[in-house]
């Protein structure tokens, strides 16, 4: 099956379905990161992520995170075992420096992320790191980010 880009590139990061896990500890910690080339996403591109996060044993909750450069784009607290997936978008808007940042499930929206979206200034002209994180609300909780699919899209 080929893929029509009708004249738009897509280029597609190496898909992960590494079992990212944690447990024993309460403290934000890293499972993820990939590294956002400068100027890939040029004035107008946009990134498209998809997570699916599994958590078990979190009746105390727990906290998944993406971040994009410095800034957190969402987080969201739940507090009962499940399985979560989430896609965003980062969609720079005319400019290297600005971005629109929008989440495809607003019902469970990501803090931050309100319906109409969360405006950034990552200077995306340089090399950016998206960083998958989570916090556990108990030291037997277990949180696993399960797979990452991050697609750029050019206009």
């Amino acid at each position: 099956v080929g893929t029509t880009t009708y004249g738009k590139p897509v280029y597609v990061f190496p898909s992960d379905n590494t079992e990212y896990s944690i447990t024993g500890t309460t403290t934000r910690t890293v499972l993820k990161t990939l590294t956002i080339p400068g100027t890939a996403m040029g004035t107008s591109g946009v990134l498209r992520i998809n997570t699916q996060w599994d958590i078990s044993l979190a009746g105390n909750g727990f906290t998944p995170f993406v971040k994009f450069g410095a800034v957190d784009i969402g987080s969201i607290s739940l507090s009962a075992d499940r399985t979560l997936m989430h896609e965003f978008y980062i969609a720079n808007r005319g400019s290297t420096t600005s971005q629109i940042i929008n989440s495809s499930n607003m019902a469970t929206a990501y803090t931050g992320l309100s319906t109409h979206g969360l405006k950034t200034t990552v200077n995306t002209a340089i090399n950016q790191t998206l960083s998958f994180d989570i916090t556990l609300g108990s030291t037997t909780a277990t949180g696993k980010l399960e797979r990452v699919t991050i697609e750029l899209l050019q206009p």
